[in-house]
């Protein structure tokens, strides 16, 4: 366990917070400053924790992972210093304490989040090299013609160049067409800033509404805008498959033992 990672956990304050008061010198490990985020340590061996002058009781944390259905206009940081709606009122519930959120949408984006106190899982669903898959509604108003927005989707899966960045989807269809407007469904593994948004500008598509639907196998079905639930055995058994088996495609890695 990396020392940052106990100071969020233990405190319940955001990772990004943390990581400014050890960097500052105001936590101390063991009666000594320690301000250094990332050094290992065992859990065993921490006698004690200080925060601001402040005793933390350290406890094994039993791991969990939990699903969110975030409203159009939250913030997924700790904070909105301007309209106070942001994902640190769900993050405050006591018995999410040291989770944090996997991976980011945007503010007027809605859909899936999934939260977790396990740094190696949070690790695995975030960081693109693992291919993690995220899929996305997206609602265009406009009708789009299949045979074009069939060859846009070819294009994307090649990848296209955008600022520097190369964008990419897994793959994409088209889900409904009405007389006013097109839905689509993306599939992404990497989720670099706005890339749907980006993708879709590409081909002069506006993107009226972006709402995530599902990350490694765990979907939003059940869930209204604003409600917490935690992953039943089966959904968790399956995003560690998902987990797995992307562990087993990188070279010289093989997956977690129990």
């Amino acid at each position: 366990m990396r020392f940052l990672q106990l100071v969020q956990q233990q405190s319940g304050i955001s990772r990004r917070n943390a990581r400014a008061m050890i960097e500052a010198g105001r936590v101390k490990l063991n009666g000594a400053v320690v301000a250094t985020p990332f050094i290992e340590l065992e859990l065993r061996k921490v006698k004690s924790l200080e925060v601001d002058g402040q005793n933390v009781k350290v406890q094994k944390l039993q791991t969990g992972i939990y699903k969110y259905y975030k409203p159009r206009g939250m913030l997924c940081s700790f904070k909105d210093p301007f309209h106070h709606y942001a994902m640190g009122k769900v993050l405050r519930r006591p018995e999410l304490k040291g989770y944090q959120v996997v991976g980011r949408l945007d503010r007027d984006a809605e859909g899936l989040l999934l939260l977790t106190n396990d740094g190696n899982l949070l690790n695995h669903l975030a960081h693109p090299r693992y291919q993690i898959e995220k899929v996305y509604h997206v609602l265009v108003p406009k009708v789009l013609r299949y045979r074009s927005t069939y060859d846009a989707f070819r294009q994307m899966r090649s990848g296209l160049m955008n600022e520097g960045e190369k964008l990419q989807i897994v793959r994409g269809d088209v889900v409904r067409r009405t007389d006013t407007d097109t839905t689509l469904v993306m599939v992404l593994t990497e989720g670099k800033n706005h890339e749907v948004k980006r993708l879709c500008r590409h081909f002069g598509w506006y993107v009226k509404r972006l709402k995530r639907v599902e990350v490694g196998g765990v979907q939003l079905r059940g869930l209204k805008p604003g409600q917490l639930k935690r992953l039943l055995p089966d959904e968790i058994e399956m995003l560690k498959t998902n987990v797995d088996l992307a562990l087993k495609n990188l070279p010289g890695t093989s997956p977690p033992s129990e």
